[in-house]
């Protein structure tokens, strides 16, 4: 669909389920998760045609977002179950991955940072879900929060200065920013209801995220990158209302 919520179109039209997409930063490709072939895997998709060509065979993806490199080159996903999940590196080209990391914990949600050298996850390995860096050789592993409410779904800014995330931190799912390295954070949303999946528009102005604030339905919302002029992009029935 176009920023302001019209023009939505489907791009799958397939009974399989299709879901955690992420675009190419060339805006030609979409990478998704479906179990069209009966077991999750990954896959591309091309904007203009709509071909679906698959990208790996483990057959426990996870319904998280993938995410690409800046080069559009590579792509991280998690796979394994929603306890025990590993994050892998799959060429796009090869279709050949390599394992990041290797732990009976769940490692999740990864996003990549704008200049190639971190990726930023989801990881209980401190027994409570908290956000990490990693780079993409595997070393260098860094918690970035350490409170002890839930924090996860982190996404880099475009400037790679800020990553928003969702927290629990205040008793409620909120989307928060914070500086790269974990410090100065913000709750943004201060909404009741479930606030989660924040997304950066590419100019960084702008945070897409999802919520139930209204009759406990998950619907599409886009705010300030401060968290003011909050939009609703759906509601089922195409329309958008200032709230």
């Amino acid at each position: 669909m176009d920023a302001d919520g019209s023009n939505q179109r489907n791009i799958t039209n397939s009974p399989a389920l299709d879901i955690g997409l992420a675009w190419a930063h060339n805006n030609k490709k979409l990478a998704l998760i479906s179990n069209k072939e009966g077991k999750k895997d990954l896959y591309l998709i091309s904007i203009e045609n709509n071909k679906m060509t698959k990208l790996t065979n483990h057959g426990d993806v996870l319904t998280t977002p993938p995410a690409w490199s800046p080069d559009d080159s590579k792509i991280v996903f998690a796979a394994g179950s929603h306890r025990d999940a590993d994050l892998y590196i799959v060429n796009v080209t090869s279709n050949e991955d390599v394992r990041l990391t290797n732990d009976d914990v769940l490692n999740a949600m990864p996003s990549w940072s704008p200049d190639g050298s971190k990726i930023a996850f989801m990881s209980n390995r401190s027994g409570n879900l908290d956000i990490y860096t990693i780079e993409p050789n595997g070393e260098n592993l860094i918690r970035i929060t350490t409170h002890d409410a839930e924090d996860g779904w982190p996404r880099w800014s475009p400037n790679g200065a800020q990553i928003a995330f969702f927290s629990f931190r205040d008793g409620d799912f909120e989307i928060y920013v914070m500086s790269a390295d974990g410090k100065y954070k913000h709750n943004l949303t201060k909404k009741p209801g479930r606030d989660g999946a924040p997304s950066w528009s590419l100019d960084g102005k702008k945070i897409l995220f999802h919520s139930n604030r209204h009759q406990d339905r998950e619907e599409i919302f886009v705010m300030d990158s401060d968290g003011s002029n909050t939009l609703r992009l759906t509601n089922g029935a195409d329309a958008k209302n200032k709230q």
